[in-house]
């Protein structure tokens, strides 16, 4: 939804009303103030408008059962609010109506004369903050759907590529043998994690605020389980002040983006480094790249520098928040920029998680530079040297000594290690401790075979098909329960959703 540029009203009854000009304030706001601050705040609630329609309806069937409101100024009002929640096209927020509540009142008044019944028993910011409640949590549920689908996609992957083996980095260096499974895995853990963090922030975002007046109640007593039954919400944030001005709940969203952004970073730029010429090790499907104007031979990989993009702009948006949660602990400043900046955040997000899904699910791995990756590099060195420890009298430091100069001289003879002999290393043993030591040749070459000392690596967590295996049956049925949960929830909130409109028709008849 678009805010209207022009400044004459064609709907209710103009600035006068809404903003309650003539009373406390005798002026209108200024127009240098409306196309600032007004404009910013409106911009930042537009995306409320249909969660704002579903809470003030439950407010307002609420405030009826409770004789707070009159039943034929409810019904009118209802009415009204059942044609603003289709989006008519005579509705055109404007920033010299305030913000989107006051945008909103501006438009029912052109309908009917009890709008002013619209705020008993509640401040403006009631509305908005359970609006906002409401759209975090929708797009909190849409997040986590899109999480769990690309959690799937590298389970995927990782059962297709449990065999295939490729250098693990470190420092960017080759360090040890590991396979693509393996390495695709540990990314899936990081998944798991965030989702279960969105899941349990979600528990937050779905308490309901409403009913809470302006910060102590009201002598107009509703029945605030009602409202949050209504709405769907999974019951109360109790201390009335507290729930119109907690700070902390944006918080906790805004990090749990920056933890699934970072760590869709992380594989981003791991991604982009081995589909360089350098490494080749994946290369990307065409659709997730974008050419050079200048120089034909490239394939920019666009997709994944949004991704990383992405993480920037998070962590900026979480310093926003944080940032502006440090106010008193009664003013508003601290939601103007939150309405609608952690909203377009979850969106975001969601957005960058589904084409981390599409791009691994299209990526070519190359698996034959993979192994010679291996192979033509020192990465059994580690193998070496725990075999060296299980089968000879070396101790570890002496060990790592002995394999760390044997790496240097065939690393200066032109060689790779996977070319020693048994006796090479008997002698330098002898060089570097002025000892013989017995190491069979086929211990060494069990140590410098990668297939077979990633077999050995069987235990818990570890590279071995086996191993790979257990995790995959782990993570499956770990990200079926989150699927289940996020399912249900949507569903329940549909159907609340779905609900509340069938029964303010109903009255409404």
């Amino acid at each position: 939804m678009e805010h209207s540029e022009h400044s004459e009203s064609t709907d209710g009854k103009g600035q006068r009303s809404v903003l309650a000009l003539g009373s406390r304030l005798k002026t209108p706001p200024s127009e240098l103030l409306v196309n600032s601050a007004f404009r910013y705040e409106l911009d930042h609630q537009l995306c409320l408008n249909e969660s704002m329609g579903l809470v003030d309806m439950a407010y307002l069937l609420t405030a009826i059962e409770c004789h707070i409101l009159p039943r034929c100024r409810g019904t009118e009002l209802l009415l009204g609010l059942l044609d603003l929640q289709g989006g008519p096209k005579d509705f055109r927020p404007s920033p010299e109506y305030g913000d989107l509540y006051t945008n909103r009142e501006n438009w029912l008044d052109s309908r009917t004369n009890s709008t002013g019944w619209l705020g008993v028993g509640r401040a403006r910011r009631e509305s908005t903050t359970g609006a906002f409640h409401l759209k975090t949590r929708n797009e909190i549920l849409n997040l986590h759907k899109i999480l769990s689908r690309t959690a799937e996609i590298m389970l995927e992957q990782v059962e297709q590529s449990a065999t295939d083996i490729m250098p693990d980095y470190t420092y960017l260096q080759k360090a040890q043998p590991t396979t693509i499974g393996h390495y695709l895995l540990s990314f899936v853990y990081p998944m798991l994690r965030d989702l279960s963090r969105l899941q349990n922030v979600y528990e937050r975002v779905n308490l309901s605020t409403l009913g809470c007046g302006s910060t102590n109640g009201s002598l107009l007593k509703i029945d605030r389980n009602a409202i949050a039954r209504r709405l769907g919400f999974g019951g109360l944030c109790t201390h009335t002040r507290d729930a119109m001005w907690q700070a902390d709940i944006p918080v906790e969203v805004v990090a749990s983006l920056v933890a699934i952004a970072i760590n869709l970073d992380r594989l981003a730029e791991d991604l982009q480094i081995f589909s360089t010429e350098e490494f080749g090790l994946i290369e990307l499907s065409d659709c997730h790249a974008r050419s050079s104007k200048i120089m034909p031979q490239k394939k920019n990989p666009f997709a994944l520098t949004y991704v990383r993009q992405l993480a920037n702009h998070l962590i900026g948006v979480n310093a926003t928040i944080c940032a502006s949660g440090r106010t008193p602990s009664g003013q508003p400043d601290n939601r103007q920029y939150i309405y609608g900046a952690l909203p377009a955040a979850l969106s975001e997000t969601a957005s960058a998680t589904a084409l981390m899904g599409e791009v691994v699910k299209n990526l070519r791995f190359n698996r034959g530079r993979g192994r010679e990756a291996v192979y033509s590099s020192a990465a059994a060195a580690t193998s070496l040297t725990e075999v060296l420890i299980k089968v000879t009298t070396l101790d570890p430091r002496e060990a790592h000594r002995l394999v760390g100069y044997l790496v240097s001289e065939t690393a200066n003879e032109g060689t790779v290690l996977s070319s020693l002999t048994a006796g090479a290393v008997k002698n330098a043993a002898e060089l570097l401790f002025g000892e013989k030591i017995e190491f069979p040749e086929a211990s060494l070459k069990s140590s410098l075979n990668s297939e077979s000392t990633i077999a050995y690596h069987d235990g818990i967590g570890g590279v071995a098909s086996t191993s790979i295996e257990e995790m995959l049956l782990d993570c499956r049925e770990l990200v079926s329960q989150e699927k289940g949960w996020c399912e249900d929830e949507s569903q329940r909130v549909a159907t609340s959703a779905d609900q509340l409109l069938r029964e303010v028709a109903e009255f409404c008849r």
